[in-house]
């Protein structure tokens, strides 16, 4: 992987069950690197499904963990197919899987998931459940738009060819190779969709968030207490607004009361 790569989103495999994909860790050091100059967008790393999805999982986790760490514009995306998989309703299995990498991500929407028609259908069954809940799915289809639910992307080819579709089917620094389309979308809707952009923050940005945080707890202790905002002691487990209020009743404002009074 290099800086040849022409467009804003990048796909990388990171296993294919426990086995381990021997080229991440380059394409990761150089997807991270381009996530933080804003060359890339976005970037989708997936495991390739097996029924073992907690080893799978696991091995996902520990390749990128190994490499840099879970970038905060990374999405993850399980790639469902049933070559070396039986060929049956793998629903709960499936949602098990997505259960784990949106654990991680902290967002559903941080997760996709990538299949054929046939086996889309066939794998996950019950997809109504998950699939509201993720970013999307991404069809593959070479020569026919596969049209899945929830579909935001679809691989047209396998670098085979363009299958009539007039689309690039070579790409550098690969050549011919896997490639996909977000229809009538750009990079930047794309990773939105996937819970990624649009409310990005700089370090000096969510530095000030933090301290703003941190300015508005000092000021409700302040205003009702610093034990879960049961007043102060020394006002008698007064709040502040209380305090005004025994204070008034005491120098005779009428209507006022001091609610915390001793009985």
């Amino acid at each position: 992987m290099d800086d040849s790569y022409p467009y804003q989103i990048l796909s990388i495999r990171s296993n294919d069950g426990t086995y381990e994909d021997h080229r991440f860790a380059q394409n990761y050091t150089w997807m991270r690197a381009a996530l933080d100059s804003g060359k890339l967008t976005c970037g989708i790393v997936y495991c390739y499904w097996r029924t073992d999805i907690a080893a799978t999982f696991q091995t996902m986790q520990a390749q990128i963990d190994a490499n840099g760490g879970l970038h905060p514009k990374v999405i993850l995306m399980v790639d469902l197919e049933s070559g070396g998989n039986p060929d049956m309703d793998e629903t709960t299995a499936v949602d098990g899987m997505i259960d784990l990498m949106a654990g991680w991500t902290g967002d559903y929407k941080r997760v996709v998931l990538y299949a054929n028609r046939g086996d889309f259908y066939t794998m996950w069954a019950s997809y109504s459940t998950r699939l509201p809940q993720i970013g999307g799915t991404i069809g593959a289809g070479y020569g026919s738009n596969p049209q899945l639910p929830g579909q935001i992307a679809h691989q047209y080819t396998d670098g085979q060819g363009d299958y009539g579709q007039g689309l690039p089917y070579m790409c550098a620094p690969f050549g011919a190779c896997d490639m996909n389309v977000a229809d009538n979308q750009t990079a930047e809707q794309f990773a939105a969709a996937c819970g990624v952009g649009g409310d990005d923050m700089t370090p000096e940005q969510a530095a000030l968030l933090q301290q703003l945080a941190a300015n508005v707890e000092l000021i409700l202790q302040q205003l009702a207490g610093a034990s879960n905002f049961n007043g102060w002691p020394e006002g008698g487990g007064r709040t502040l607004y209380d305090l005004a209020a025994a204070t008034a009743a005491k120098v005779g404002v009428p209507n006022t009361s001091d609610t915390k009074a001793a009985s």
